[in-house]
């Protein structure tokens, strides 16, 4: 079995599918919730927080999900680790759309894998949901949910986990120089492209997938495919500039996607300022909600 390394999860985050088997490895004791209290959301944050798991999944389903040609064998195989707050923000992250649609639609099986894997570790009359969202408002976003939702008529009660995704670069490497003074409209302009920046090289890092584009199947499939859903997601052909390598590709993508998130930064805030201060896509985050019979 292969296992996957940072570096390649990092450039597949949106691509990785299909949970062969599910293994919780790691329950601290002392931290399981009692499952006859209702207010137990903290203790069930902590839960999650802490325990650990791996996920066994297969590349094969999303290589046929993608139309490739080539879609089983051994080194299709691998394995994701982490606690189950990560697997639920990378699930998240993964299960990213553009205003509502999918922007890959190879993700579905790994979603199930982790799901599971949290609905073992819960008590009853518990739901977790994962969001993921790189600021308030915007077009782009991702959401994995675990458990029923809670009666309309009941009292619940809930905690809140910030996982950091360790996909984005730092706004320093990203951030682009002032364009316009305080007091200018471009001001907007300028926060939207180095908020695009960020974006763009958090889910599409050029190094990682021109790594991936040379490598063995599916993974070069499997990158075509995500341009090609991120050219019908946003009008642009980022796809056919994929000869010259991922950065080619990520210059016809990226202003696409700024002028995007320029539409959703004006809508939502009243000033530059505080829409930069309210971008941090670097981040899911994780909601406990439980609530009695």
């Amino acid at each position: 079995m292969v296992v996957t390394s940072t570096t390649l999860d990092a450039a597949l985050c949106l691509l990785l599918v299909s949970a062969a088997a599910v293994t919780v490895v790691g329950v601290p004791s002392g931290t399981a919730p009692d499952p006859t209290s209702p207010d137990r959301a903290d203790a069930v944050a902590e839960l999650v927080s802490a325990t650990t798991a791996n996920v066994s999944y297969s590349l094969a389903p999303g290589a046929e999900a993608a139309g490739l040609d080539r879609t089983g064998g051994p080194e299709f195989n691998r394995v994701a680790h982490g606690t189950l707050a990560d697997l639920l923000a990378r699930a998240a992250f993964r299960n990213a759309s553009v205003d509502g649609a999918p922007l890959v639609r190879t993700d579905a099986d790994f979603r199930r894998a982790v799901r599971a894997a949290v609905a073992r570790a819960l008590p009853a009359r518990t739901q977790v949901v994962a969001r993921w969202q790189p600021y308030p408002g915007a077009h782009l976003g991702g959401r994995v949910a675990v458990g029923p939702a809670p009666p309309a008529d009941t009292t619940v009660h809930a905690a809140r986990v910030t996982v950091p995704l360790g996909a984005f670069p730092d706004r320093s490497r990203t951030e682009r120089p002032a364009e316009a003074t305080p007091e200018a409209p471009a001001a907007f302009d300028r926060t939207a492209n180095a908020t695009a920046d960020r974006l763009v090289a958090g889910m599409f890092p050029a190094s990682e997938l021109r790594f991936a584009l040379h490598g063995d199947a599916p993974l070069p499939g499997l990158v075509e495919h995500r341009y090609r859903r991120a050219d019908a997601a946003y009008g642009t052909d980022a796809s056919a500039a994929l000869d010259d390598g991922p950065r080619a590709a990520n210059a016809r993508l990226r202003p696409a996607v700024a002028a995007r998130v320029e539409t959703d930064l004006r809508a939502r805030f009243d000033s530059p300022d505080a829409a930069a201060s309210s971008v941090d896509p670097d981040r899911a985050v994780v909601v406990v909600r439980t609530w009695s019979a």
